[in-house]
Formats: C-alpha cells, sequence, structure tokens
C-alpha cells in the first residue's frame, strides 16, 4: 500500500512522509444498504468515504493545555486555537486531497464537527475546498458535560492542570487538552458507537488537517 498512497505530516515533525490510516469499518449484524460510486472513468468504486474531523469546544478552557502544575494555585495554562489551526491546514490540503485523489476517484467525504458558534461557516468553506464532492457533515456533541462518560467527573477531567497533578506521567499525554482528549475519543469510539453515519460503508480513510496526500497510483480501496 505505500507506493499507493502516500501522506506527509507535519505534525510534531517525527517524520517526513508516512502512510496515512486506512480501517476497514466496523461490521454489522444488522444489513445495510452499501453507497456505491464511480470514478472519472465510470468505473465502480469501493463502498467507502474519506473522514474528516473538526471538533471545536465552544468553551476555550477546553483549548487549554497545562505547561505547569505544581498546586491548585500555581498553574499556569496555554490557550490554543483549534478552529484556526484546522482551518488554515484545510486550507493548505484540501486541495492537494482534490486533485490528487479525489478528483479521480469520486469518494463521499464524512465531516464530523462539533456544534459550536461559526461551524456553519467553516462548513461551507471546507465543502468550497472540495469542489464536486459530496461532502456529509455530520455534528457530534463530544463536549458536553450531558454527554461525558463520567458527568461526575467532569470538570476533573476538562481541567488540564488538575489531571497532570492527579495522573503524572512521563509521556506527557495528561497536560493535552481536553478537546485533544476528546478528538482521540471520537476516531477510537465516538464515531462509530455515536452515530451511525459509517454504517452504510465497508471502508473508511481518516485523514488528520494536516495530512497531504501528494501521490496516488491506485485505489486504495480497491487494493483491499
Amino acid at each position: 500500500m505505500q507506493r499507493a498512497f502516500h501522506v506527509c505530516h507535519f505534525h510534531f515533525l517525527i517524520v517526513p512522509i508516512c502512510v496515512c490510516q486506512l480501517c476497514a469499518a466496523l461490521k454489522h449484524e444488522k444489513k445495510q444498504v452499501l453507497e456505491i460510486h464511480s470514478d472519472a472513468d465510470g468505473k465502480e468504486l469501493a463502498s467507502a468515504t474519506v473522514v474528516l474531523l473538526h471538533l471545536v469546544p465552544e468553551n476555550p478552557s477546553h483549548s487549554q493545555s497545562c505547561t505547569k502544575s505544581t498546586g491548585p494555585t500555581d498553574s499556569e495554562y496555554l490557550q490554543e486555537s483549534p478552529r484556526e489551526k484546522n482551518m488554515q491546514n484545510f486550507r493548505e490540503n484540501l486541495p492537494h486531497l482534490h486533485s490528487n485523489f479525489l478528483a479521480t476517484y469520486k469518494y463521499p467525504v464524512t465531516l464530523f464537527h462539533a456544534p459550536f458558534h461559526g461551524v456553519t461557516d467553516d462548513i461551507a468553506e471546507i465543502k468550497s475546498l472540495l469542489p464536486g464532492v459530496n461532502v456529509e457533515a455530520q455534528p457530534l456533541d463530544v463536549f458536553s458535560k450531558d454527554r461525558f462518560y463520567s458527568p461526575e467527573r467532569y470538570e476533573e477531567y476538562t481541567d488540564t492542570c488538575l489531571m497532570k497533578r492527579t495522573y503524572p506521567d512521563h509521556c506527557g499525554c495528561s497536560k493535552r487538552n481536553f478537546a485533544y482528549k476528546q478528538m482521540n475519543y471520537v476516531f477510537t469510539y465516538g464515531m462509530f458507537f455515536d452515530t451511525d453515519v459509517l454504517h452504510k460503508y465497508r471502508y473508511w480513510l481518516r485523514i488528520d488537517s494536516d495530512s497531504r496526500v501528494k501521490d496516488v497510483q491506485e485505489d486504495p480501496f480497491q487494493a483491499m
């Protein structure tokens, strides 16, 4: 698969080029009507979708990472801007996804997004960056207390510095902001069990906003 689909990841600058994740969707006991599309030459495509995430919390404190936490009165937070970062990444990388992949293999895109103020404008811009592509926008409420899996501990889990003091680790995971952790929840659980939007597909391909599709030599879904 490496020769077929290459993606550059700039996140953390760990490696310059890696292969993006290509995963088979979960099988379901109930029969599903699978969506079938055609490529630019009219050939039948696999039942698949490209998945994008735009998960921005309404509460800015949910995007705060912890830089220092030695006590309740001695904590320092770093305010991050996931909306601006995501949209800038989309502006830089979605045109490559379109021209190097979706213009030839006309798969639909599934966009999971949080229901924050201003998301309608972001969805419209994302669609404009993928002309001619069927983009299905699916809201996921992953930041509210009512939807949190352990609401009695919501205040603890959303306070990054408190988490860092309570659950120290060597990898630095506890200091990551609540929005980042909920994003991980979505692509490991939420987009399968909190919604049925992916049930109609056999395969899905999740692409991070900072991933750039550079060269596609064959349809990766058909190769599977």
